[in-house]
């Protein structure tokens, strides 16, 4: 079974290359001592080392629709610019003495971001570029992710002389209530889901004498089942798309962890060069930041390295602005008044679930593709009002007909304007 897996996520790396080499795909780095942002468009090789400033103690880069957001911890503020022409579009000021650490995306225009100093998480407006609540959680938050309408933030714990115990918080976002509290390890700092909706959390350890774990917490059981020792103070954690965790030092080497065979294909002796910043691709590549020596790397599944990159000083946090597929159109607007979310699981087999949320009510269709941008099914066409909705695909055709695994995308055209994701089919 292992090796039928293997030799499908060939053929779709196999369908997928061709795209890739027919469309830019770039990365934006986060350079926290040079306090700019690099481009690296990773189709051509090409890099401009500072298309924006940054701010204060910058700290993440994320990309939504077309629209970059920087965290700048010094300024208390998270900062705002176009992903394509780096026009700046403004910053949401998070308040003074708040320190913000992470920015996490919600539905519609919310956002999360995770308030180290003053122990909140601060839910935004990102279209109106305002703070809408705070959300009081542990000590120390800093890494958050968002599924299935909860937030899940580590708490570290540091209380400013040493590290209260790990935790992490459960908010139901739509409540804006704290519904769990799950235990972990000293210091978690980062956090990511496998394929299975396990949440895999990323504990640093106390920088002294204990080292972190990768720890792989049931969300449904709200505990830890296993808890990995990485040897060394791992700070971020990625997971792949065949689910190797990627865990990373600042600036000393990214461990890699393969949970279908429980053992580390780097551990802490042999880790790949880099960290702290990880991206996961798809066909399970990577891209790492290393802080260290300037660069970004970029990795295949087998752990070869595609391609390496000089950038700015410091680099802290990679994230990537995907351009159109060729036949598949992908607007981008950062005032959309719709999104549309990852399907899960993926890859998949036998059947998907897309999720998507409207902010204004309107025409909806939603449908599938494949690689040469022809319809294979269409699952919505409707009139919908203003809420969340999901609908299962289960690889048929318009027919009915069972479809051939590989490369498929999900558009959903919402009075007028699209959103496009990348879906893989496994048999």
């Amino acid at each position: 079974m292992k090796s039928l897996l293997q030799n499908m996520l060939m053929a779709v790396l196999m369908i997928s290359l061709p795209m890739f080499a027919q469309q830019d795909l770039n990365a934006l780095v986060l350079n926290t001592i040079g306090e700019n942002v690099s481009e690296v468009n990773l189709t051509s090789g090409a890099v401009n080392s500072n298309v924006a400033t940054a701010g204060l103690f910058n700290n993440q880069i994320r990309v939504k629709d077309g629209v970059a957001y920087v965290i700048n911890s010094g300024l208390n503020e998270v900062q705002i610019f176009n992903a394509q022409n780096y026009t700046p579009l403004g910053t949401i000021d998070v308040s003074n003495s708040t320190n913000p650490w992470a920015i996490e995306f919600l539905t519609g225009n919310e956002a999360a971001v995770s308030l180290l100093i003053s122990n909140q998480v601060a839910i935004v407006d990102i279209s109106t570029q305002q703070v809408i609540t705070n959300i009081p959680v542990g000590t120390g938050p800093e890494g958050m992710i968002f599924r299935d309408g909860r937030l899940y933030v580590t708490n570290t714990g540091f209380n400013g002389a040493g590290y209260d115990p790990g935790t992490v918080y459960v908010i139901d976002v739509a409540s804006r209530t704290v519904v769990d509290t799950i235990d972990v390890s000293i210091n978690p700092q980062a956090l990511a889901f496998d394929s299975q909706g396990r949440l895999i959390v990323c504990t640093t350890g106390d920088f002294v004498g204990v080292s972190g774990n990768i720890e792989i917490v049931d969300v449904q059981q709200g505990s830890v089942i296993q808890s990995i020792p990485a040897g060394t103070f791992i700070t971020n954690v990625a997971v792949s798309s065949s689910d190797k965790v990627f865990a990373s030092t600042f600036g000393a080497g990214v461990l890699v962890y393969d949970l279908n065979t429980g053992a580390f294909e780097r551990d802490s002796a042999n880790p790949l060069p880099g960290g702290p910043g990880l991206y996961p691709l798809t066909a399970d590549e990577m891209l790492i930041t290393d802080f260290s020596n300037d660069s970004l790397f970029h990795y295949a599944g087998d752990l070869s390295r595609l391609g390496s990159w000089l950038v700015g000083d410091g680099p802290i946090s990679v994230a990537v602005v995907d351009a159109p597929v060729s036949g598949i159109a992908d607007e981008t607007n950062a005032l959309r008044s719709f999104q549309l979310e990852a399907n899960y699981p993926n890859p998949f087999n036998p059947s998907t679930t897309i999720r998507y949320d409207l902010s204004s009510a309107g025409s909806v269709r939603l449908e599938v593709l494949d690689v040469t941008g022809a319809v294979v099914n269409t699952l919505v066409q409707d009139a919908q009002a203003v809420g969340s909705y999901q609908v299962d695909w289960d690889a048929t055709d318009q027919s009915g007909n069972s479809v051939t695994s590989g490369l498929y995308f999900y558009r959903l055209v919402h009075n007028g304007s699209s959103i496009t994701r990348k879906m893989t089919l496994l048999r």
